[in-house]
């Protein structure tokens, strides 16, 4: 809840990577509710994760997400890599 707060009251924000288990809410949840308020709609969220379950990672792109990264195996630099792309594709 606590990010979503941060997320909806800081429109500047142009990439969330967001975890699929967290305490409270999870990330599906948190993705449906970005993709619900027209005022975050348009940001690219990344899931990140350590599930690699077909039917989670097809609920996560049936809601937009803008990619779906397993932690195991993505690299730091894959990672930085997949977020310039988001914010130069939002820049354009």
């Amino acid at each position: 809840q606590e990010a979503l707060d941060k997320i909806e009251a800081n429109q500047d924000i142009s990439v969330v990577l967001l975890d699929l288990m967290m305490p409270k809410v999870d990330g599906i949840k948190v993705l449906e509710r970005i993709r619900e308020n027209p005022k975050t709609k348009n940001m690219s969220v990344y899931m990140m994760t350590v599930l690699n379950r077909d039917s989670v990672i097809k609920k996560a792109y049936d809601l937009d997400a803008d990619g779906y990264l397993i932690k195991e195996s993505i690299s730091p630099a894959d990672i930085k890599k997949e977020i310039m792309h988001a914010i130069e594709s939002k820049a354009q």
